[in-house]
Protein backbone atom coordinates (compact mmCIF):
# COMPACT_ATOMS: atom_id res chain seq x y z
CA UNK A 1 0.00 0.00 0.00
CA UNK A 2 1.61 3.31 -0.95
CA UNK A 3 0.31 6.40 -1.58
CA UNK A 4 0.78 8.21 -5.01
CA UNK A 5 -0.34 11.71 -4.78
CA UNK A 6 -1.87 13.92 -1.59
CA UNK A 7 -3.84 16.98 -1.76
CA UNK A 8 -4.80 18.66 1.63
CA UNK A 9 -7.23 21.77 1.88
CA UNK A 10 -8.06 23.75 4.75
CA UNK A 11 -6.63 21.30 7.43
CA UNK A 12 -5.34 23.27 10.27
CA UNK A 13 -3.31 25.88 9.31
CA UNK A 14 -2.72 24.64 5.91
CA UNK A 15 -4.62 26.66 3.33
CA UNK A 16 -3.66 24.46 0.19
CA UNK A 17 -0.88 21.65 -0.25
CA UNK A 18 -0.07 19.34 -2.88
CA UNK A 19 2.69 16.80 -2.80
CA UNK A 20 3.45 14.06 -5.29
CA UNK A 21 5.67 11.05 -4.63
CA UNK A 22 6.55 9.92 -7.83
CA UNK A 23 9.46 10.51 -9.66
CA UNK A 24 9.82 11.55 -13.18
CA UNK A 25 9.49 7.75 -14.25
CA UNK A 26 6.04 7.65 -12.71
CA UNK A 27 7.57 5.32 -9.84
CA UNK A 28 6.07 5.76 -5.98
CA UNK A 29 9.55 7.01 -4.33
CA UNK A 30 10.48 4.86 -1.10
CA UNK A 31 11.38 7.72 1.09
CA UNK A 32 10.09 11.13 0.90
CA UNK A 33 11.79 14.31 3.30
CA UNK A 34 10.15 17.30 4.27
CA UNK A 35 12.08 19.77 5.50
CA UNK A 36 12.45 23.13 7.07
CA UNK A 37 12.04 24.96 10.33
CA UNK A 38 10.52 24.82 13.20
CA UNK A 39 7.49 26.16 12.61
CA UNK A 40 6.70 25.88 9.21
CA UNK A 41 4.32 22.94 9.01
CA UNK A 42 5.69 19.57 8.46
CA UNK A 43 4.09 18.32 11.64
CA UNK A 44 0.42 19.40 10.16
CA UNK A 45 1.25 17.48 6.74
CA UNK A 46 1.92 14.23 8.66
CA UNK A 47 -1.46 14.78 10.84
CA UNK A 48 -3.05 15.74 7.82
CA UNK A 49 -2.23 12.13 6.21
CA UNK A 50 -2.64 10.31 9.44
CA UNK A 51 -5.40 11.81 10.91
CA UNK A 52 -7.42 10.89 7.72
CA UNK A 53 -6.11 7.71 6.72
CA UNK A 54 -6.76 6.49 10.75
CA UNK A 55 -10.23 7.18 10.42
CA UNK A 56 -10.73 5.26 7.32
CA UNK A 57 -8.59 2.15 8.58
CA UNK A 58 -9.63 2.35 11.55
CA UNK A 59 -6.84 2.56 13.79
CA UNK A 60 -5.54 4.60 16.66
CA UNK A 61 -4.51 8.18 15.98
CA UNK A 62 -1.92 8.93 18.39
CA UNK A 63 -2.87 13.08 18.91
CA UNK A 64 -6.86 12.63 20.12
CA UNK A 65 -5.52 13.44 23.26
CA UNK A 66 -4.19 16.57 22.27
CA UNK A 67 -6.98 17.43 20.54
CA UNK A 68 -6.97 16.86 17.16
CA UNK A 69 -10.04 15.11 16.50
CA UNK A 70 -13.45 16.46 14.87
CA UNK A 71 -13.92 20.18 13.92
CA UNK A 72 -10.96 20.88 14.85
CA UNK A 73 -9.24 20.30 12.47
CA UNK A 74 -10.84 22.84 10.09
CA UNK A 75 -9.03 26.03 9.21
CA UNK A 76 -9.62 28.74 11.46
CA UNK A 77 -12.56 30.69 9.06
CA UNK A 78 -13.58 27.91 6.68
CA UNK A 79 -16.46 25.69 7.28
CA UNK A 80 -14.92 21.98 5.64
CA UNK A 81 -11.67 20.47 5.88
CA UNK A 82 -10.79 17.94 2.84
CA UNK A 83 -7.86 15.18 1.86
CA UNK A 84 -7.62 13.69 -1.61
CA UNK A 85 -5.35 10.75 -1.75
CA UNK A 86 -4.01 8.64 -4.76
CA UNK A 87 -3.62 5.09 -3.32
CA UNK A 88 -2.24 1.83 -5.06
CA UNK A 89 -1.48 -1.40 -3.30
CA UNK A 90 1.14 -4.01 -5.90
CA UNK A 91 -0.74 -7.00 -7.48
CA UNK A 92 0.32 -9.60 -4.48
CA UNK A 93 -1.15 -7.25 -1.88
CA UNK A 94 -4.35 -6.98 -3.48
CA UNK A 95 -4.44 -10.67 -4.44
CA UNK A 96 -4.31 -10.93 -0.50
CA UNK A 97 -6.74 -8.22 0.03
CA UNK A 98 -9.34 -10.26 -2.04
CA UNK A 99 -8.37 -13.45 -0.04
CA UNK A 100 -8.85 -12.20 3.17
CA UNK A 101 -11.99 -10.36 2.44
CA UNK A 102 -13.77 -12.84 0.46
CA UNK A 103 -12.39 -15.29 4.12
CA UNK A 104 -14.40 -12.75 6.34
CA UNK A 105 -17.43 -12.21 4.30
CA UNK A 106 -17.80 -14.36 0.75
CA UNK A 107 -21.18 -11.46 -0.78
CA UNK A 108 -18.13 -9.19 -0.05
CA UNK A 109 -15.87 -7.52 -3.28
CA UNK A 110 -12.98 -6.29 -3.62
CA UNK A 111 -12.36 -3.42 -7.41
CA UNK A 112 -10.72 -5.61 -9.61
CA UNK A 113 -8.04 -2.16 -9.82
CA UNK A 114 -5.35 -2.05 -8.16
CA UNK A 115 -5.55 1.85 -7.52
CA UNK A 116 -8.24 4.29 -6.55
CA UNK A 117 -9.01 7.71 -5.08
CA UNK A 118 -10.38 8.55 -1.63
CA UNK A 119 -11.76 11.63 -0.76
CA UNK A 120 -12.11 12.46 3.20
CA UNK A 121 -13.96 15.54 4.53
CA UNK A 122 -14.73 16.73 7.91
CA UNK A 123 -17.81 17.43 8.52
CA UNK A 124 -18.19 13.78 6.91
CA UNK A 125 -19.82 13.76 3.67
CA UNK A 126 -23.24 11.16 3.86
CA UNK A 127 -21.37 8.39 2.06
CA UNK A 128 -17.87 7.42 1.49
CA UNK A 129 -16.42 9.32 -1.70
CA UNK A 130 -13.87 7.81 -4.10
CA UNK A 131 -13.11 4.43 -5.26
CA UNK A 132 -9.85 3.17 -3.05
CA UNK A 133 -11.73 2.65 0.18
CA UNK A 134 -11.75 -0.90 0.45
CA UNK A 135 -7.92 -1.27 -0.84
CA UNK A 136 -7.24 0.33 3.12
CA UNK A 137 -9.33 -2.55 4.57
CA UNK A 138 -6.75 -5.26 4.05
CA UNK A 139 -5.48 -4.97 7.99
CA UNK A 140 -8.54 -4.36 9.49
CA UNK A 141 -10.09 -7.49 8.16
CA UNK A 142 -7.00 -9.37 8.99
CA UNK A 143 -7.39 -8.35 12.54
CA UNK A 144 -11.13 -9.64 12.72
CA UNK A 145 -9.88 -13.27 10.99
CA UNK A 146 -7.16 -13.31 13.58
CA UNK A 147 -10.00 -12.98 16.42
CA UNK A 148 -12.08 -15.88 14.79
CA UNK A 149 -8.76 -17.81 15.02
CA UNK A 150 -8.85 -18.10 11.60
CA UNK A 151 -6.00 -16.35 10.45
CA UNK A 152 -2.40 -15.89 12.35
CA UNK A 153 -0.25 -12.57 12.54
CA UNK A 154 2.08 -13.86 9.53
CA UNK A 155 -0.73 -12.25 7.08
CA UNK A 156 0.32 -9.30 8.01
CA UNK A 157 3.52 -9.69 6.00
CA UNK A 158 1.94 -9.44 3.06
CA UNK A 159 -0.76 -6.52 3.78
CA UNK A 160 0.02 -2.76 4.55
CA UNK A 161 -1.16 -0.81 7.21
CA UNK A 162 -0.56 2.70 8.51
CA UNK A 163 2.42 3.34 11.12
CA UNK A 164 3.25 7.16 12.49
CA UNK A 165 6.58 7.24 14.38
CA UNK A 166 5.29 11.01 16.41
CA UNK A 167 8.13 12.81 18.56
CA UNK A 168 6.90 11.43 21.84
CA UNK A 169 7.96 7.92 20.19
CA UNK A 170 5.53 5.80 21.95
CA UNK A 171 5.46 2.49 21.30
CA UNK A 172 2.38 0.44 21.59
CA UNK A 173 3.55 -2.89 22.73
CA UNK A 174 2.87 -6.28 24.67
CA UNK A 175 4.50 -8.00 27.52
CA UNK A 176 4.76 -10.93 29.11
CA UNK A 177 2.19 -11.74 32.21
CA UNK A 178 3.79 -10.55 35.37
CA UNK A 179 5.86 -13.42 37.00
CA UNK A 180 9.04 -14.19 38.81
CA UNK A 181 9.40 -17.70 37.10
CA UNK A 182 8.02 -18.65 33.95
CA UNK A 183 6.00 -21.78 33.81
CA UNK A 184 5.34 -23.57 30.57
CA UNK A 185 1.22 -22.95 31.69
CA UNK A 186 2.46 -19.30 31.36
CA UNK A 187 4.77 -19.40 28.68
CA UNK A 188 1.65 -21.65 26.73
CA UNK A 189 -0.49 -18.57 27.46
CA UNK A 190 2.43 -15.86 26.07
CA UNK A 191 2.87 -17.77 22.69
CA UNK A 192 -0.96 -17.81 22.24
CA UNK A 193 -0.44 -13.79 22.23
CA UNK A 194 1.48 -13.54 18.70
CA UNK A 195 -2.11 -13.96 17.10
CA UNK A 196 -4.01 -11.40 19.45
CA UNK A 197 -3.24 -8.18 17.93
CA UNK A 198 -4.55 -6.06 20.56
CA UNK A 199 -1.56 -3.88 22.04
CA UNK A 200 -0.99 -1.40 25.62
CA UNK A 201 1.84 0.86 25.79
CA UNK A 202 4.46 -0.15 27.55
CA UNK A 203 8.36 -0.15 28.59
CA UNK A 204 10.65 -0.83 26.08
CA UNK A 205 13.52 -2.87 28.28
CA UNK A 206 10.63 -5.27 30.31
CA UNK A 207 9.10 -6.18 26.74
CA UNK A 208 12.53 -7.13 25.12
CA UNK A 209 13.54 -8.68 28.63
CA UNK A 210 10.37 -10.65 28.82
CA UNK A 211 10.68 -11.13 24.88
CA UNK A 212 14.10 -12.80 25.45
CA UNK A 213 13.15 -15.24 28.44
CA UNK A 214 10.30 -16.77 26.20
CA UNK A 215 12.44 -17.22 23.27
CA UNK A 216 14.90 -19.40 25.67
CA UNK A 217 12.60 -21.73 26.84
CA UNK A 218 11.09 -21.70 23.45
CA UNK A 219 13.44 -21.70 20.37
CA UNK A 220 10.97 -22.57 17.53
CA UNK A 221 8.43 -19.69 19.20
CA UNK A 222 7.39 -16.44 17.39
CA UNK A 223 9.06 -14.96 20.41
CA UNK A 224 12.30 -16.28 19.48
CA UNK A 225 11.80 -15.57 15.65
CA UNK A 226 11.25 -11.98 16.91
CA UNK A 227 13.70 -11.15 19.29
CA UNK A 228 16.01 -12.66 16.89
CA UNK A 229 14.93 -10.18 14.32
CA UNK A 230 15.30 -7.53 16.57
CA UNK A 231 19.18 -8.99 17.35
CA UNK A 232 20.07 -8.86 13.51
CA UNK A 233 18.48 -5.12 12.89
CA UNK A 234 20.21 -4.11 16.06
CA UNK A 235 23.87 -5.37 14.57
CA UNK A 236 23.40 -4.23 11.22
CA UNK A 237 22.09 -0.33 12.65
CA UNK A 238 25.17 -0.58 15.37
CA UNK A 239 27.83 -2.89 13.76
CA UNK A 240 30.49 -3.72 15.95
CA UNK A 241 27.38 -3.44 18.73
CA UNK A 242 25.48 -6.67 19.16
CA UNK A 243 22.67 -7.13 21.88
CA UNK A 244 23.39 -10.72 22.94
CA UNK A 245 21.02 -12.29 24.92
CA UNK A 246 18.99 -12.00 28.29
CA UNK A 247 20.77 -12.52 31.64
CA UNK A 248 20.38 -12.82 35.27
CA UNK A 249 21.25 -9.29 37.03
CA UNK A 250 20.74 -9.63 40.82
CA UNK A 251 17.72 -10.39 41.67
CA UNK A 252 16.37 -9.38 38.39
CA UNK A 253 16.84 -9.77 34.49
CA UNK A 254 18.45 -7.56 31.96
CA UNK A 255 19.58 -7.42 28.77
CA UNK A 256 23.30 -7.85 27.92
CA UNK A 257 25.15 -5.64 24.91
CA UNK A 258 28.41 -6.17 23.67
CA UNK A 259 30.92 -3.75 21.44
CA UNK A 260 32.39 -6.30 19.21
CA UNK A 261 35.03 -8.36 20.72
CA UNK A 262 34.93 -5.97 23.70
CA UNK A 263 32.97 -4.66 26.80
CA UNK A 264 30.11 -6.25 27.62
CA UNK A 265 27.10 -3.47 29.25
CA UNK A 266 23.47 -3.41 30.46
CA UNK A 267 20.83 -1.57 28.99
CA UNK A 268 21.61 1.86 31.46
CA UNK A 269 24.68 1.62 29.34
CA UNK A 270 23.21 2.69 26.16
CA UNK A 271 22.96 6.30 24.65
CA UNK A 272 19.83 8.26 24.47
CA UNK A 273 19.98 7.90 20.49
CA UNK A 274 20.82 3.96 20.93
CA UNK A 275 17.25 3.54 22.67
CA UNK A 276 15.77 5.93 20.29
CA UNK A 277 16.67 3.31 17.11
CA UNK A 278 15.69 0.30 19.58
CA UNK A 279 11.96 2.29 19.57
CA UNK A 280 12.18 1.60 15.73
CA UNK A 281 13.38 -1.34 15.72
CA UNK A 282 11.05 -3.31 18.63
CA UNK A 283 7.98 -1.17 16.40
CA UNK A 284 9.23 -2.87 13.26
CA UNK A 285 9.31 -6.58 14.74
CA UNK A 286 6.48 -6.28 16.82
CA UNK A 287 3.70 -5.15 13.98
CA UNK A 288 5.44 -6.86 11.40
CA UNK A 289 5.94 -3.23 9.18
CA UNK A 290 5.44 -4.30 5.42
CA UNK A 291 4.24 -3.16 2.81
CA UNK A 292 2.93 0.44 4.80
CA UNK A 293 2.89 3.50 5.11
CA UNK A 294 5.35 4.81 7.45
CA UNK A 295 5.20 9.20 9.24
CA UNK A 296 8.07 9.89 11.05
CA UNK A 297 8.07 13.04 12.31
CA UNK A 298 11.60 14.59 13.19
CA UNK A 299 13.24 11.55 11.84
CA UNK A 300 16.83 12.50 13.64
CA UNK A 301 15.38 13.48 16.63
CA UNK A 302 18.08 12.91 19.63
CA UNK A 303 20.52 11.52 17.40
CA UNK A 304 23.82 12.83 16.89
CA UNK A 305 24.48 13.43 12.47
CA UNK A 306 26.41 10.13 12.45
CA UNK A 307 23.36 8.22 14.12
CA UNK A 308 21.13 10.10 11.94
CA UNK A 309 21.97 9.48 8.57
CA UNK A 310 23.05 5.67 9.65
CA UNK A 311 19.30 5.61 11.00
CA UNK A 312 18.09 6.48 7.32
CA UNK A 313 20.13 4.11 5.16
CA UNK A 314 18.78 1.49 7.51
CA UNK A 315 15.17 2.13 7.54
CA UNK A 316 14.30 0.48 4.13
CA UNK A 317 15.64 -2.44 5.63
CA UNK A 318 13.51 -2.85 8.71
CA UNK A 319 11.02 -3.85 6.71
CA UNK A 320 9.49 -5.02 3.18
CA UNK A 321 8.61 -2.18 0.21
CA UNK A 322 7.56 -0.04 2.88
CA UNK A 323 6.55 3.96 1.74
CA UNK A 324 8.55 6.51 4.54
CA UNK A 325 7.14 10.04 4.52
CA UNK A 326 9.75 11.79 7.30
CA UNK A 327 10.33 15.49 8.51
CA UNK A 328 13.29 17.09 9.65
CA UNK A 329 14.29 19.93 10.65
CA UNK A 330 19.16 18.98 10.09
CA UNK A 331 20.38 19.68 7.42
CA UNK A 332 22.26 16.61 7.74
CA UNK A 333 19.39 14.51 6.87
CA UNK A 334 18.12 16.70 4.40
CA UNK A 335 21.43 16.85 2.56
CA UNK A 336 21.48 12.84 2.95
CA UNK A 337 18.82 12.49 0.04
CA UNK A 338 19.24 13.10 -3.93
CA UNK A 339 16.72 16.31 -4.55
CA UNK A 340 13.90 14.25 -6.11
CA UNK A 341 13.21 12.88 -2.54
CA UNK A 342 13.05 16.42 -0.60
CA UNK A 343 10.56 18.37 -0.21
CA UNK A 344 11.86 22.15 0.75
CA UNK A 345 9.64 24.01 3.19
CA UNK A 346 12.20 26.81 4.15
CA UNK A 347 16.09 27.05 5.06
CA UNK A 348 17.95 25.03 7.33
CA UNK A 349 20.64 27.17 8.01
CA UNK A 350 19.31 30.51 9.33
CA UNK A 351 21.46 29.56 12.82
CA UNK A 352 24.48 27.72 11.30
CA UNK A 353 26.66 27.41 8.60
CA UNK A 354 26.36 24.60 5.85
CA UNK A 355 27.81 21.70 6.63
CA UNK A 356 31.06 20.80 4.90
Amino acid sequence: MKLKKVSIRNFKRIDRFDINFTDNLGRIRDITVIAGPNGCGKTTILDAIAYPLSRIMQVPFPKNEMGLKGNDVIRGGEIEARVDFDVVLEPDEHQELCRVTKKLDPHRSVPNQYDGSIIWQQPPPPRNQGRGWTLLGGRRIATDLIGKHQENITVFNKLGGLFYFDQERSIPVRTSPKHDRITPEILNESLKDENRPVPFWGNIKQYLVDLGVDAKLAPDSWQADRFRSIQEIYARLFEPRQLIEVRPRGEARDLCFRDGDRQEYWFEGLSSGEKQCLLFIVQFASHRIHRSIVLIDEVGLHLHPTLQIELLKQLPRMGDDNQFIVTTHSPYVFDFFPPEHRLSMGTLYEAEEPPV
